[in-house]
This record gives C-alpha cells, sequence and structure tokens, in this order.
C-alpha cells in the first residue's frame, strides 16, 4: 500500500523533480504576470474575476470563487496588515457585504479599518502556537507588511 510519509528522497531525485516540474510548467506556458511563479491554475479565475483584485496574489479570486461570491458571509482574516492594499477581504465587505474580525499585530492600521471598514472589528494580536507568552515581532526593513516571531 502506497504510503506517502515513507516516501524519501535524495538531493539528486529533489533536483530532477524540480526540473521536471520547471519544464511542465514552461510547456504549459506560465506567463500572466503578477502570480506567484507556480500559480498558473489561478489563471481562469482571473479571468472570471479580474483583472482588478485587492489581495496581494490571487487569494480574492480564489475566495471568491470558493463561496461563489456568496453574500452576507463572516471572515477572520489572520495577518490582515491594511484593509484596503494587498487585502484577502476587503472586497468581502465592500462589495458582497460581509463582515469579520481583522487580526493583526501592527497597531499602525487599526485606524484604517476603524474609519473605512465598519463591518471588521481590528484585533491588534500576535497569533502564535504558544500561549501566555508575550511575543516578538520581527519585520523586514525593506517592507514592514512582512513580519514573524521568527528572526
Amino acid at each position: 500500500m502506497f504510503n506517502p510519509r515513507k516516501i524519501r528522497l535524495d538531493g539528486v531525485e529533489v533536483l530532477l523533480l524540480l526540473v521536471l516540474v520547471g519544464v511542465a510548467a514552461w510547456k504549459v506556458g506560465v506567463s500572466t504576470p503578477n502570480l506567484l511563479p507556480g500559480m498558473w491554475e489561478i489563471e481562469p479565475l482571473a479571468a472570471k474575476y479580474g483583472p482588478a483584485r485587492n489581495s496581494e496574489h490571487g487569494e480574492e479570486w480564489i475566495v471568491r470563487d470558493f463561496f461563489n461570491d456568496k453574500r452576507g458571509g463572516f471572515f477572520v482574516d489572520v495577518g490582515a496588515n491594511d484593509y484596503k492594499s494587498e487585502s484577502n477581504t476587503y472586497y468581502l465587505e465592500t462589495t458582497l457585504g460581509w463582515s469579520g474580525i481583522a487580526v493583526e499585530p501592527q497597531r499602525q492600521f487599526a485606524a484604517g479599518y476603524a474609519a473605512h471598514r465598519p463591518l471588521t472589528k481590528f484585533r491588534p494580536f500576535f497569533v502564535s502556537d504558544e500561549s501566555n507568552k508575550e511575543a516578538k515581532l520581527y519585520m523586514l526593513e525593506s517592507n514592514s507588511l512582512v513580519t514573524s516571531g521568527d528572526k
């Protein structure tokens, strides 16, 4: 019986697998700009819902497609960042009438939610796999939207 947990690949096998995936992607013709490499499978969603979006990549299209543009839903957006820029939930609230909770440790984003997202409650929390500990937040100097609890 096939057990995926028992598969082990050495370095040469991993390299060959990566080359195979690269050739397959090249043959399929991954060409849509502003998508992460390997995200060519969302091209049909870009054609259906795009090209405009608020999410950084195609996350907004994936959510819209999964819920079939349902109106009046509820979301929890962890790592919410800015109320609009690169937001996975801005469209849900402003166009489809969803409400939700935006969880984001950077308090600098709270004012934007208060001013522009009346259906979303902003909560300045750090999400971790450990509880009852004080967390230290690290962010890239070049991009304050990229944060982590790991240095």
